[in-house]
Order: structure tokens, then sequence, then C-alpha cells
């Protein structure tokens, strides 16, 4: 369970890739600096395997950055 969304929002989500990457309020400025710049498509779980399967360069480029940022929120936070 994420533990961040249950002491802010009382709410029982399973923390995996998919929460961290597009929903979890713990990591919103991390995703409107890094992500939300440049993608503006959906945010469900077929959208996270078409970013993270892409063979093209800009936006594997733009999500390693992205997850690169992230992974640092992770460990800062």
């Amino acid at each position: 369970m994420c533990y961040f969304c249950q002491q802010s929002n009382n709410a029982n989500i399973i923390d995996c890739e998919y929460h961290v990457f597009f929903k979890c309020d713990k990591y919103d400025i991390v995703r409107q600096s890094y992500l939300f710049i440049w993608y503006v498509h959906g945010t469900k779980h077929l959208d996270l395997y078409a970013l993270l399967s892409s063979q093209h360069l800009e936006i594997v480029k733009y999500v390693s950055i992205y997850i690169y940022h992230l992974m640092n929120a992770v460990n800062d936070i």
C-alpha cells in the first residue's frame, strides 16, 4: 500500500509502478516538471506500457529523464 496516500488521503492504494508514474500526489511536482510538459495523452495502465515500450527515440529520452528524476525523488523523500 502507498504509505503517502494512506497518510494524506486516507486511501488504500497499491504502491506500484503505475501509481508512482501517473497517480501518487507525492510526485506531482516531478510529474509536472518532467512528464506532463511533453506528454499530453492518457494516464491509463496501457499508456504506461506504451511509454515504457516505445521505440521512438524522443519518447525514450523523455521517459528516461522523467524516471531518473522520479527515482531521485523517491530516494530523497
